[in-house]
């Protein structure tokens, strides 16, 4: 089982999900988010992600996939 991680979600693809609802990215991950250095250490080739709502559909979180390489 993979611990729990967090980070802060400007310029990853988890701030992508926030704002759309969902984001999937089948490939090449890490080149479309090279700032997010979190990538590189998880090694994560692939995302998919779903925003979590709240009663009044305010984003409060994600739910989402890696997948390595």
């Amino acid at each position: 089982m993979q611990p729990t991680i967090s980070y802060l979600p400007a310029r990853t693809p988890c701030e992508l999900a926030l704002e759309n609802g969902e984001f999937i990215c089948h490939s090449l991950l890490q080149q479309v988010f090279p700032e997010d250095l979190a990538l590189g250490v998880m090694q994560a080739d692939s995302y998919m992600g779903i925003s979590l709502k709240d009663e009044h559909e305010n984003a409060i979180g994600n739910l989402c996939i890696f997948d390595v390489q």
